[in-house]
């Protein structure tokens, strides 16, 4: 037998699933009987089980363990010479997905204070935000909710009444147009996602040194950040209030891990929005 397919034959076996195969390319899936994640570049191990598990948390760990401990099996089943994966950051979406899921977050993000670069993120479907889009999006909302305007309602399609068309609400409505113009596809609750992230980003800028910690919670919305390697932070987002001591303690046992993936990442362009290519810290010797 291949040795892929031994390796997906153990990871069937070790998961207890129905299933387990190899994509490339398209779209996540999103169904509740299966668990991905994204290996070398645009490649994703998908598992199917016969019902959605309990703890799809602990199964995610299992087969991150299991694709870590044959990363170079994985490797060389990637099509297209070197072509995918040239970056480490599927695996760092996916660790902080993992993440996102043991502390119930809404989102598990990596940014950094010298650029609007989203290193990685637990959103498998990022478009093209930045941190400053979404603060941007998080300012448009305070905004809105002073005017009692209900902007996610806007954003998902809604009509505004003619009323919001006068000064000062004018560039609100505005605003929204370009924004659901940019992504007409969203729906309320990814909207929503994206306003509560702009929203802890917006709170754990500026926090600077070795292991700082910030957290805030209020109704409808909460967050905790911890800072590494300097200049990263790694932010998770709620959609209310939350236990500290849970979020803060598995968030220092992913952070070798995340710290590992991030400063293995290579420079990245950033993208026509006036940000420049950045130099990534030597590695840690």
């Amino acid at each position: 037998m291949d040795p892929l397919l031994r390796w997906l034959d153990l990871v069937r076996r070790e998961l207890g699933a129905e299933d387990a195969r190899i994509e490339l390319g398209g779209r996540d899936p999103s169904e509740a009987r299966l668990i991905h994640m994204r290996v070398e570049g645009d490649m994703r191990v998908v598992v199917v089980f016969t019902e959605p598990p309990d703890d799809r948390a602990d199964r995610l760990d299992r087969l991150r363990a299991l694709a870590d401990s044959f990363s170079g099996l994985l490797a060389r089943a990637r099509p297209m010479g070197g072509a995918l994966g040239r970056s480490r950051a599927p695996e760092l979406d996916d660790t902080l997905e993992g993440l996102r899921l043991r502390v119930e977050a809404v989102s598990a993000l990596v940014v950094d204070d010298t650029s609007p670069m989203i290193w990685g993120w637990s959103e498998a479907s990022r478009g093209d935000d930045d941190v400053e889009a979404l603060v941007r999006l998080a300012e448009v909302w305070g905004r809105a909710s002073a005017g009692r305007i209900d902007l996610l309602s806007l954003l998902a399609g809604a009509e505004p009444p003619p009323h919001l068309g006068q000064e000062p609400l004018g560039p609100i409505v505005r605003e929204v147009r370009r924004l659901r113009g940019d992504a007409p596809e969203r729906d309320g609750a990814a909207w929503r996602q994206r306003v509560l992230c702009g929203r802890a980003l917006g709170v754990v800028q500026g926090v600077v040194g070795v292991n700082a910690r910030v957290a805030a919670s209020e109704e409808g919305f909460g967050c905790l950040a911890r800072t590494f390697a300097g200049i990263y932070r790694l932010v998770l987002v709620f959609d209310g209030s939350f236990s500290e001591l849970r979020a803060d303690g598995e968030a220092l046992r992913a952070l070798p891990r995340i710290e590992h993936l991030v400063l293995a990442l290579r420079p990245i362009d950033p993208g026509p929005k006036g940000a420049r290519v950045l130099k990534l810290p030597d590695r840690p010797k």
